[in-house]
């Protein structure tokens, strides 16, 4: 390919590339499973309401206590998954060597 048609198809692309990071971008709240992000309103909103009434203070208790379920659901998740991916207790190496070692011990318990 000659250089001029590579230079040609790389500013193409970042034409693009830049295109696309301007546009607005556009998320579907049906996409983040296992939360409400429908239901979050902007701080700027929450800031220009004013004080909460009490009914708003029940409504953002009960919020508070599913957000520390939530989270107490992922650190269990991220609890197990760290045990599930932790390292082997010993190395192939070690692994190897209690093989041959058991090989040959038990191994000559046969011929007595």
């Amino acid at each position: 390919m000659p250089k001029e048609e590579l230079d040609r198809r790389c500013a193409e692309m970042k034409e693009r590339m830049i295109s696309q990071r301007s546009a607005p971008v556009k998320r579907n709240a049906s996409k983040v499973i296992g939360r409400n992000s429908a239901k979050k309103t902007p701080p700027a909103e929450i800031e220009a309401s004013g004080p909460p009434a009490a009914d708003d203070i029940g409504a953002l208790k009960k919020r508070i206590v599913e957000l520390e379920a939530e989270n107490e659901r992922l650190r269990g998740q991220l609890s197990a998954l760290i045990d599930r991916v932790s390292a082997p207790s010993q190395s192939s190496e070690e692994s190897v060597r209690q093989q041959r070692y058991n090989f040959f011990k038990y191994s000559n318990v046969r011929r007595y």
